[in-house]
């Protein structure tokens, strides 16, 4: 009886909490996506089979959009609306799966307790932006974790995160205008894959974007961080953002169609 309602709680919870893989974000769930004079943006597609489009629905409602690589098991970034901040629990939140990519493709718990201490699972789109109990459940998907160094994810990087909450609320929402953002990692392509495949990024970065009712650019930032250590994360301009993001991947890349 106790494993049959073990089995009843997991049923039910991944109905709730479930993907959707889409061909396309823009005709999927767009609204995650910077929306500019010209149409929506959304940043480079890497290119090769492994990367999959991941609208993050849970309990019925998109919440966020992650583009996911299948190859190293973590997101190569998550997309979101900035809305605004509100009171969440985090704790006892469990981390999930998402039941439409095989496990195989996908990092588990098991390959991040075999990490050890030093490392966190790392949220891309991040608690402290949610503004609601269900969205912050919502970021708990192993698809949009990565391996972040435990004194980063805690220190310097969670600072960055409730300082950009303090000036997308003061100075873009709070004037009316949207907050677009977008957080991604830069894998270790010369790791080993002895943990199944789970890659520990070299860099973390962010990037947001404000604009107005007209869908006009009002402001911007990026933000990098080597992941090795409670280092102060380097800011700069989007642009430079994304050439520092070009080397990285030796891919042109943008993360907003160089609008910002």
């Amino acid at each position: 009886m106790k494993l049959l309602w073990s089995l009843l709680v997991l049923l039910s919870f991944s109905l709730l909490s479930s993907c959707r893989l889409v061909p396309n974000f823009l005709e999927n769930c767009p609204e995650f996506f910077l929306k500019t004079q010209n149409g929506r943006v959304t940043p480079t597609n890497l290119q090769g089979q492994n990367y999959k489009r991941i609208c993050q629905d849970y309990r019925g409602y998109d919440r966020f959009a992650t583009y996911y690589d299948t190859n190293w098991h973590i997101p190569v970034w998550s997309a979101y609306r900035y809305r605004e901040t509100g009171e969440v629990r985090r704790a006892g939140i469990p981390w999930r799966i998402e039941p439409e990519i095989n496990h195989d493709h996908q990092a588990s718990n098991a390959d991040y307790n075999r990490l050890g201490i030093d490392w966190d699972r790392g949220h891309l789109y991040p608690v402290q932006h949610t503004a609601t109990q269900v969205d912050c459940n919502a970021t708990f998907a192993l698809t949009n974790a990565i391996p972040q160094d435990r004194g980063l994810n805690r220190g310097q990087w969670n600072v960055l995160e409730h300082r950009l909450s303090v000036i997308l609320t003061n100075y873009c929402l709070n004037k009316g205008y949207r907050a677009y953002v977008v957080v991604g990692a830069v894998p270790d392509n010369n790791q080993n894959d002895d943990i199944n495949y789970l890659n520990i990024p070299t860099h973390i970065w962010s990037a947001y974007c404000c604009v107005d009712h007209r869908n006009k650019a009002q402001f911007s930032r990026g933000f990098i961080v080597e992941n090795i250590g409670n280092i102060t994360p380097s800011k700069m301009t989007v642009l430079d953002l994304e050439d520092e993001l070009s080397d990285l991947y030796q891919f042109k890349f943008q993360v907003f169609g160089g609008r910002c």
